[in-house]
């Protein structure tokens, strides 16, 4: 069952989506937002929202209201104006979800969702344009780690720093290096370039 249970909605009904695992723009939002020192504690519960699998993330340039917008078109372009003919529209798939391609080339897959009153859930497509595919806990890290580099300075690639968030926020044992040639590198990096803490 895919449910986004505990996730602020940022979207309209009909829609689910989860911008924690799947929007990088909202995401970078989030750590601007934590890094400020009274906020920072607070953010391991944020992260549960991420859950524990493989996801993956937009990166494009649509923010959250024009996929919002994007995914009500679809909806009303395919006459799919209620609950009953959205389920019957996914139901009727070979693989119980289908896919649309939005303007800027990104592909969302369409699934049942099961909060309440949101029973179209979105998230990016796999090996798609804009999509980027990550662990869970290899994102709650990059996070964490730039989230607290941005509230006490310091370069968010340090290994000590990693392991404290990684012990604090996240409940994960220490590693004993990153580098750029690693996921987990690579993505504070990312995150860490979109946020001006490194170039």
């Amino acid at each position: 069952m895919i449910s986004n249970e505990g996730v602020g909605h940022d979207m309209p009904k009909p829609v689910l989506f989860n911008p924690w695992k799947h929007h990088q723009d909202y995401i970078i939002g989030q750590i601007r937002k934590f890094a400020d020192p009274d906020e920072l504690p607070s953010l391991s519960g944020h992260l549960n929202k991420i859950g524990e699998s493989t996801t993956d993330l937009y990166v494009g340039p649509l923010g959250l209201e024009e996929i919002a917008d994007l995914t009500l078109t679809v909806l009303e372009k395919l006459n799919l104006n209620n609950e009953e003919s959205y389920l019957h529209w996914i139901r009727r798939s070979e693989g119980k979800y289908r896919t649309e391609t939005f303007p800027d080339n990104s592909v969302w897959v369409f699934r049942i969702g099961y909060d309440e009153g949101r029973y179209v859930h979105i998230h990016p497509g796999r090996n798609v344009p804009f999509t980027l595919r990550v662990k869970a806990n290899i994102l709650k890290t990059a996070i964490s780690v730039n989230a607290r580099s941005l509230a006490e300075g310091g370069n968010p690639l340090d290994i000590k720093k990693i392991n404290a968030v990684r012990r604090e926020f996240i409940g994960l044992d220490p590693i004993k290096f990153v580098t750029l040639n690693h996921e987990l590198g690579r993505m504070i990096y990312h995150f860490a370039v979109k946020i001006g803490i490194l170039t």
